[in-house]
């Protein structure tokens, strides 16, 4: 079961992610063994999937429109701005779906992105394989720590329910062009740049940036763990030995019921600041690290640089 919405309803889920990103990836690799496919044709055609997931998005964000006007899923869940290019970008159904259970926030955001991480990182690693004869310990690790993430976050869907992403963003253009588009371009660029300009990194540096990686998605879990707690116990439930600290903010639906929201600021959220983007704290630094590594600085810069809005949005 989801948050409550502001309508007052409670949506059930069907939380199969990581099932769904485990069938996919032996699916795609069972296939390339027999010869059906070749594990490097995403990476290879990445201009044309580029180009499909740009028209893709933009007519996932019109279509969420005239669904929100015309077969709302939720009628009461819905804003409206009173202009059509506002209502478009920042979307007017909170929870669209097809059906009773094929959520399109949760498909696209949750499902899509989290498994084409993984396709695509096996993509350019197969190229990179095809292309040079070899395979660096640069693109395996940080195809691993993304992997680490992609899984994790499917491990843990249920988390998802209750994060500002799926409480409190409605779908639209916003949306769509991010799980549809910005989600698999922008978070693999480190797998595209390695391959135009492949780097080994020496193995004191190899084992830095996994510890560094790991270390973030370590504090980014235990953060996402006592939140989860938390809120399952009612504040009820002791964090890093401690009693859980909360603030008890309240709010009123539009059915006039009183609901109540847990804001912890103890454990993991009392000594670091925003705890749950720390893994994407390790994703720019591990940007920074490996672009000192290679004789391209500028070009590693441009990257820093475009990602910096996205990781460290509040």
């Amino acid at each position: 079961m989801g948050q409550p919405t502001p309508a007052g309803e409670r949506l059930s889920y069907r939380l199969n992610g990581f099932k769904c990103w485990l069938v996919s990836v032996l699916t795609i690799l069972l296939l390339w063994a027999a010869g059906v496919i070749d594990l490097h044709f995403i990476a290879l055609n990445w201009g044309d999937f580029l180009s499909a997931s740009t028209y893709y998005a933009w007519t996932l964000a019109i279509l969420a429109v005239f669904k929100a006007h015309l077969a709302p899923s939720h009628l009461m869940d819905r804003k409206f701005s009173g202009n059509l290019f506002t209502d478009m970008y920042n979307g007017i159904e909170l929870h669209p779906r097809i059906g009773e259970y094929w959520d399109v926030k949760l498909f696209h955001n949750g499902h899509c992105a989290m498994t084409g991480w993984t396709l695509i990182d096996l993509s350019f690693i197969a190229l990179q394989y095809q292309k040079y004869g070899f395979i660096t310990n640069s693109i395996v690790i940080v195809s691993l720590l993304r992997a680490l993430v992609s899984v994790d976050f499917l491990w843990n869907e249920d988390w998802y329910l209750r994060s500002i992403d799926i409480c409190e963003e409605p779908f639209g253009f916003y949306f769509a062009f991010g799980s549809g588009f910005f989600l698999h371009f922008m978070y693999t660029l480190q797998s595209q740049y390695l391959i135009q300009y492949p780097v080994s990194v020496s193995p004191g540096t190899a084992f830095f940036l996994l510890l560094l990686g790991g270390t973030g998605y370590v504090i980014y879990y235990l953060a996402s763990d006592q939140k989860n707690t938390v809120r399952k116990t009612g504040g009820d439930c002791v964090v890093a030995g401690e009693r859980a600290k909360c603030i008890k903010a309240q709010f009123v639906t539009k059915d006039g019921v009183i609901q109540e929201n847990l804001l912890i600021y103890s454990g993991m959220s009392a000594n670091l600041p925003l705890p749950g983007y720390d893994h994407d704290f390790g994703y720019l630094i591990r940007i920074r690290i490996m672009g000192n590594c290679s004789s391209s600085k500028l070009r590693w810069r441009s990257v820093d640089d475009s990602s910096n809005g996205r990781c460290l949005r509040v």
